[in-house]
Formats: structure tokens, C-alpha cells, sequence
């Protein structure tokens, strides 16, 4: 017995001492709010919202003083205040009760809080709003009614400046467009929007909406120029159905199963394939790519599941290759195993990669028929056994001997129950290939099919809820921002530039931010154990994207941590208890 327990302790020692050693933070301010914080976020200029039940506040990120804030424009919620990239608007809509029927939409200027115009109250509920700011508009759709006209969807067009309504079409009826649950919305009365779709698209003057298959509609009048209908959403999974690609005169779309290749000029079908099925169950298209006269898609992968708060794994997986003028099938690769990641297509290359569950894959993008294998690199997202585990481990042992000691090591040893399934892919600016799991990141280098390096970070001691969100946010969302910067902003903000001072006074500050991404070190932040003096619990860790190396954390002492980080400036936002907002240096 005494050996068993030497044996144990001498394991959980090893292990304490493989936990990283942390930097000392660099605080930067704290503010107390008045009441408890129910949501916040970081803007694309880098000044911080937040939100109280009654408040909405906008600080100064480099000393914590208070921009503006308002205090009518009633509860909000990241799914009713709605950013417009590249300019000064910031669009509320102070409607949280889902039993209400009316609603009021605001314009308020995001530098200033004053508002720069705001709508009469309307009857019924905005469920979505997407700004095209190279347009000077911004389309809202609400399930309500009209004076004139019976319930259902619409689409209301306002021009962004001046809130002056441009157009307003009914879209669909009530009830056959699938919504899905809003984030961070209530528990018992459940706000439901189009948050889950891919959004509306521009091509040239025409507006594409892929809620209901593909409607066509003048950007000028909203008048409906053609409409292909067909099942496209995934019920259970929020974003999983690939984005409309226009490639060309075609605009290629992605139904249950099906993908449409329709003529962007007339509606017509030109062609669609055979649904893709493996057994009876129906593929979910998740990626439309076209490179090299081909079209690539893929077929499953990791998504956020908001009836259960997880990542889970759409199936089935895989790769396929059509013709872009007939539909015909050019190549199919259906060997990923227990997970799928996004597709990176190296055209020097003609290579095409992806990871699964084991392995980092580079298919050959002139295969026929089956795909063939340009090269394959085996995959070591393998989590270290935790001390709960460890500590389950040493109970069977004291209680069944040596033999449950080996049997608790074999069981939690198994390599496969410890898998990290990678979900994203992205291409640096080096050129090297950034892969991410729940719990790793590496770097791999197609080039010389060498990974650089690799790192691993524990499953923080966290609330369900709080890992959740950092495997929907982080893992997916603030990876694409991280590699690829604000370029996109800094366009839409010269687009539009000159239009009114306020419009102006954004130039300065976009291009203050977007020079920012390019020269600041780059980091990714990961929620994790991290340690700090005698304690121990979920907290944020910078890891290095040059080396993989971890850099300063924090320690945010809280099982469910509220927090946002400004991955520009390296700054991290900590609200603890809810009420006191501390910034960070990291």
C-alpha cells in the first residue's frame, strides 16, 4: 500500500510540474459598474462595449475612461447591437422581450454615443441585420406585419447615414425559415434569429439571400428578380452550411446535400448534383472552393451545437471535386477520420489540405476519381491525463491494489479517448499552416511537410458554459480574425470616406487599428489551468504564433469567467464578480 501511494504521489508531482510557469500581469486599470454585467465585446476600432441591464457603456480601452454610455435604450445583447465594420455606426435594437410585438431600431454613432437616427417603432421582431457599408446600407429583417399587408419576413433597406428607408419587400412567410437560438440569449424565453445562416451576399447591383435556397433581389428597389427554392439550413448546428460562392456568372450554393450551380443573371439552374449521402444520412456541405477550374467542397465538420453549448461533429466527412460547367464528379476523398477541418488550397502546390482526427492530409488537386494522397503527416493532438483522472486513478488504486492501479493507468492511457480533434486551418502570411484543436495549435509547413512546432494546453477547471463559448469564439471565429487582420475593414472604411465627419473621423482610427494587426506580435489566447501563487484555475494564456511558446496569462480565479480580449493591442478585459472591469496587459 505505502509503495502504491509513493508511486501515486511521485505521478501527480510529475504532473504539477509540467504545468507552465506564468508571467505577472500588468494591470492597466479597473473600473466598478454600478450593476452586474450581462455581455461585452471588443469593437473593430478597439474601444470596449458593455452591457448592464439598464446601460450600455463604451470605454476607453488605454485608461478605462468612460467614452459614452446610454441608459435608454433599454436591456441589450450582443444579438441586438450590431457593429458596422469601417463605419462610425453602431446599430441597436433595443427589442430583448421575444413576447414583445414592436420594436425600435437606433443608429447610434459608435465614437460619440449620440444617436444618428432611429426608426419609428415597427410591429414585430428583428431577427438579423447586415450592413453593406461600400453600399451606405443596412438590411434589417423582422417578423411582423404592415399596414397594408399580412404577416410574414421582411426586408427593410436603410440607408446607413441617414436612416432614410430605401426599400421594403416581404420576404417569406412565418414559420419556413429554420432561426436558432440567439447567443448568449435568455434560458426560459429563448430569443430565436438567423444567426446560424450564412449571410446575404452582394454581387454587382444584385442582393443574394440564401436563407430559403437563393432569392435574387435589386439592391435598388428590393424588387425580386428571380428565386431558387430549396432546404438549405441545418437544424441542429448554427453555421454549418457554406457561405454562396458567385464565381463568374455562377453562383454555386449548398442545399441538404445538393449543390446548385445557378446562372447569377437569370435564376436557371444550370446544373445540381445527386444528394451526398453516406448511408442514410444526409452530408451538410460546410465549404464552397473554387480554385484551379474546379469546385471544391467539403463536407461535415466541428460546429456549435446550441441545444447541447458543445462543439460536435457533423457527419458524414469529406472532400469532392466537380467540373464548375457540368457538375460532373472529377474526384472524391472520403477517408478523414473522426473529424474534418476547414480546406486550404495551395494552388503552387495543387495540393489541398485538411486534417482529420489523426492525421494532417495534403490531397492532390489534380486527382481523378479517387483522390490520391500527395503526402500525410501523423497528428499528436493527444491531451495530457488530468488531475481528476489522476486522482479517480489513485482511488481505484488504494482500493484494488496494484492490479487497479494498472487497470486505472491502461484505461486512462488510451490514446484514442484522448484525442484533440483539430478543427480549423489557417494560412500565415509565412506561409505555414496553423492548425487548432480544443486544446493544441501547431504549425506545419507544407513546403518541407515539417511541423514546426506544437503545443498543448490543459481544459481549464471551467463551467460547461465558459468552454463552450471559448470553442465557439476562439477556436473558429477569432482564429480567421487573428490570421487575416482588418484589411477587409480598412477597404469598406475608403469606400465610403468623405461622406460626413463622422464617416471621416473613422478613417484615422481604422487605419491606426489595421496598421496595428500588421505590426503587432501575434498571439493567439487560450482558456486554460493556469497557476498563480497558491491558486489554481480557469485562465487566459497567450501562445506565441511564432514558435507555439506560451507567453503571459492570468488567472481569472472564476468557474465561469466573464471577459474579452483585444487580440491587436493584447489586452485582456476581466469582469470579476460581474462588476469590477479590470484591463490587462498581456
Amino acid at each position: 500500500m505505502k509503495l502504491m501511494s509513493r508511486l501515486l504521489v511521485l505521478f501527480c508531482a510529475l504532473f504539477i510540474c509540467t504545468l507552465p510557469v506564468l508571467a505577472n500581469e500588468s494591470k492597466l486599470w479597473e473600473y466598478t459598474l454600478p450593476e452586474e454585467v450581462t455581455w461585452n465585446q471588443v469593437t473593430t476600432i478597439g474601444t470596449l462595449l458593455v452591457g448592464t441591464k439598464t446601460t450600455l457603456y463604451c470605454f476607453d480601452p488605454a485608461n478605462g475612461n468612460i467614452i459614452w454610455k446610454r441608459d435608454d435604450l433599454g436591456p441589450t445583447a450582443p444579438f441586438n447591437v450590431r457593429e458596422v465594420p469601417g463605419t462610425p455606426v453602431l446599430f441597436v435594437n433595443d427589442h430583448t422581450n421575444p413576447l414583445s410585438t414592436q420594436t425600435r431600431l437606433f443608429a447610434v454613432n459608435i465614437l460619440t454615443g449620440e444617436s444618428l437616427w432611429e426608426t419609428e417603432k415597427l410591429l414585430g421582431q428583428a431577427i438579423g441585420a447586415y450592413p453593406f457599408p461600400e453600399r451606405n446600407l443596412i438590411l434589417v429583417f423582422f417578423s411582423g406585419w404592415t399596414g397594408d399587408a399580412k404577416g410574414g419576413i421582411y426586408m427593410k433597406a436603410f440607408d446607413l447615414e441617414s436612416g432614410k428607408v430605401r426599400w421594403q419587400t416581404r420576404y417569406a412567410d412565418d414559420g419556413t425559415i429554420t432561426l436558432h437560438a440567439a447567443d448568449h440569449s435568455g434560458r426560459f424565453l429563448v430569443k430565436m434569429d438567423l444567426s446560424g445562416h450564412p449571410a446575404p451576399i452582394l454581387s454587382e447591383n444584385r442582393l443574394l439571400v440564401p436563407f430559403l435556397g437563393v432569392h435574387c433581389f435589386d439592391l435598388d428597389s428590393g424588387e425580386l428578380k428571380w428565386k431558387v427554392p430549396f432546404a438549405t439550413a441545418d437544424q441542429e448546428f448554427k453555421n454549418a452550411v457554406a457561405p454562396l460562392l458567385v464565381a463568374g456568372d455562377t453562383i454555386f450554393a449548398a442545399g441538404q446535400g445538393i449543390l446548385y450551380a445557378i446562372d447569377k443573371k437569370t435564376g436557371s439552374v444550370n446544373w445540381k448534383t445527386e444528394k451526398i449521402r453516406s448511408g442514410f444520412t444526409t452530408a451538410t456541405i460546410s465549404q464552397i472552393v473554387a480554385e484551379g477550374g474546379k469546385i471544391i467542397v467539403r463536407l461535415g465538420g466541428s460546429f456549435f451545437n446550441p441545444g447541447k453549448k458543445e462543439m460536435a461533429l457533423a457527419k458524414p466527412l469529406g472532400v469532392i471535386a466537380y467540373d464548375p460547367h457540368t457538375g460532373g464528379k472529377l474526384w472524391e476523398y472520403r477517408q478523414a477520420k473522426d473529424g474534418i477541418t476547414n480546406l486550404v488550397v495551395l494552388p503552387e502546390q495543387a495540393v489541398v489540405f485538411l486534417a482529420d482526427g489523426e492525421r494532417l492530409i495534403g490531397l492532390d488537386a489534380e486527382s481523378q476519381g479517387e483522390a490520391k494522397e500527395k503526402f500525410t503527416v501523423e497528428l499528436e493532438f493527444t491531451r495530457d491525463i488530468s488531475g481528476g483522472e489522476m486522482a479517480s486513478a489513485g482511488v481505484k488504486a488504494l482500493t484494488g491494489g496494484l492490479g487497479g492501479l494498472l487497470q486505472a493507468g491502461v484505461q486512462l492511457a488510451s490514446k484514442k479517448d484522448r484525442r484533440d480533434i483539430p478543427v480549423t486551418v489557417a494560412l500565415q502570411e509565412n506561409g505555414n499552416l496553423v492548425v487548432r484543436g480544443k486544446q493544441h495549435l501547431l504549425a506545419f509547413d507544407p513546403r518541407n511537410k515539417k511541423i514546426d512546432w506544437s503545443s498543448y494546453y490543459a481544459a481549464p477547471k471551467a463551467s460547461v458554459l465558459a468552454i463552450a463559448a471559448m470553442a465557439a469564439v476562439t477556436t473558429a471565429a477569432s482564429a480567421a480574425y487573428i490570421y487575416q487582420g482588418s484589411a477587409g475593414i480598412a477597404s469598406a472604411s475608403s469606400a465610403i470616406s468623405g461622406r460626413s465627419s463622422a464617416w471621416s473621423s473613422m478613417d484615422k482610427l481604422v487605419n491606426q487599428r489595421h496598421t496595428a494587426t500588421r505590426g503587432s506580435d501575434r498571439f493567439i489566447y487560450v482558456l486554460t489551468n493556469v497557476k498563480q501563487g497558491d491558486k489554481e484555475g480557469p485562465g487566459i494564456m497567450a501562445v506565441s504564433l511564432a514558435d507555439g511558446k506560451p507567453g503571459a496569462s492570468f488567472l481569472l480565479d472564476d468557474k465561469d469567467p466573464l471577459y474579452s480580449v483585444d487580440d491587436v493591442e493584447n489586452r485582456l478585459f476581466y469582469f470579476k464578480e460581474k462588476k469590477l472591469l479590470t484591463a490587462y496587459s498581456l
